[in-house]
């Protein structure tokens, strides 16, 4: 190679450099001048997330005392199951299912949940061991938070918000999940989140 090609490289990987640097100042500058969105007061009935307090799963023994054993018979639900009416109140079924990574047999599962009259609907998620598992939850008619214990998860959605909850299920089980302002685990307003092995 001559000079002449090597001064023109070094010149080219220098004003790559520069406009680099130059492109991350001006994102940081940007960035900095946004004004952060205003906060306003959660109704009365309704948590604000931080708010919300996660009850310790486990007992002083280190079992959870919100799972138990899985069902029989259940059967992990995919994009085209096919449910009655009234199943579909209570089984979610997977708007998306894809493998998690390339190699493995775990898969990320999207579910929806509502919540509506007091109800989530559906009530139940059922997964395999080591799926990912992707939540949109949306308080349909109302506020409304939801709160896995298990997977120390809260979150509060305003009457016509929907917020994700993401996890990886790592332990099967059926695991209670519930609204907080609804009545907590002993109120009207749970699910289970069921994991099969």
């Amino acid at each position: 190679m001559n000079k002449n090609s090597l001064d023109n490289k070094r010149i080219l990987i220098i004003g790559i450099l520069v406009f680099v640097l130059l492109a991350l100042f001006i994102i940081v500058i940007k960035t900095s001048n946004q004004k952060p969105a205003p906060v306003t007061k959660a109704p009365a009935n309704v948590p604000n997330v931080q708010d919300i307090v996660i009850p310790e799963a486990l007992d002083g023994a280190g079992k959870d005392q919100f799972r138990e054993e899985v069902p029989d018979n259940i059967q992990v639900p995919s994009v085209d199951t096919v449910l009655t009416e009234a199943e579909k109140k209570v089984i979610a079924v997977p708007t998306v299912v894809i493998d998690a990574a390339p190699g493995t047999v775990a898969q990320f599962r999207n579910f929806n949940i509502s919540a509506i009259g007091g109800k989530f609907v559906p009530a139940q998620v059922i997964a395999n061991s080591g799926d990912t598992i992707h939540v949109n939850f949306t308080a349909v008619d109302g506020d409304y938070d939801i709160v896995f214990p298990s997977y120390s998860m809260k979150q509060v959605a305003r009457q016509g918000q929907t917020k994700i909850l993401e996890f990886q299920a790592v332990t099967d089980g059926s695991f209670l999940y519930y609204c907080d302002a609804c009545g907590g685990p002993e109120g009207p307003t749970t699910g289970k989140i069921i994991i099969v092995k």
